[in-house]
């Protein structure tokens, strides 16, 4: 199968790369340590939602105006989204689990003892 072609009644929607989408708001790298800590102060292992409302309270004088827009697609808050792709960049490095039930984000051990090492 080959490439399809975009179209005026059939375009095709291209995910930007990670440069792309840190240009408009606040870059993904910036969810790392308070997705970590946020998972730390929920014991663990929390739902993702539980998490985002934290990791959001944490960073409320980071985020930006754009950071509260909907995603291009208008289903998620564009900040809400791009700390999920970096969950998902966060569970690829192993610093949360990979096999944590369907909606729940867990950060491995090995985060846990690193988290240390962030500047506060």
């Amino acid at each position: 199968m080959g490439k399809k072609k975009a179209t005026s009644t059939n375009p095709v929607v291209r995910r930007p790369n990670a440069g792309e989408r840190e240009q408009d708001g606040t870059p993904e790298s910036a969810y790392r340590e308070p997705i970590l800590r946020a998972l730390i102060e929920l014991g663990g292992s929390a739902h993702k939602n539980d998490v985002l409302d934290r990791v959001g309270t944490m960073m409320k004088d980071v985020l930006k105006d754009v950071d509260y827009e909907y995603h291009r697609h208008g289903r998620r808050i564009r900040w809400r989204q791009n700390a999920a792709w970096q969950r998902r960049q966060m569970v690829i490095e192993g610093m949360l689990k990979s096999d944590s039930p369907k909606g729940v984000w867990e950060i491995t051990e090995a985060s846990r003892s690193g988290l240390n090492t962030f500047p506060r």
